[in-house]
């Protein structure tokens, strides 16, 4: 039921390609989010004639995937995975938005 959320951010982030498969529920759909998020979309497969078309083709180009590594990587490093301050800014803001939620329930009781 649970997709590869940390190990395709680990596998990505070491330059190694990772073909997500689309789920029907949150925990399934793990990887996809990080494989888009990396802006590596044309990772992630919506059916299983899809995915199998992306593997093919991974590993019919397998050299010149080994020579992508560097690409995959600066990729990933340039997405917004890895955008520090914006993550920040949203959890931030997340977390002032439940403290005025709670505040203003307590309030109305």
């Amino acid at each position: 039921p649970w997709s590869s959320a940390t190990t395709c951010f680990e596998a990505l982030s070491m330059g190694v390609p990772l073909v997500a498969y689309t789920g029907t529920t949150f925990s399934a759909r793990m990887s996809t989010s990080v494989v888009n998020g990396g802006g590596l979309g044309s990772y992630a497969a919506s059916d299983a004639e899809d995915y199998a078309d992306i593997c093919l083709y991974l590993s019919e180009e397998l050299k010149s995937q080994r020579m992508n590594k560097r690409e995959i990587r600066r990729i990933i490093e340039e997405s917004e995975l890895y955008d520090n301050s914006s993550l920040v800014e949203h959890l931030a803001a997340a977390f002032l938005d439940m403290q005025t939620k709670l505040i203003n329930s307590s309030t109305q009781s």
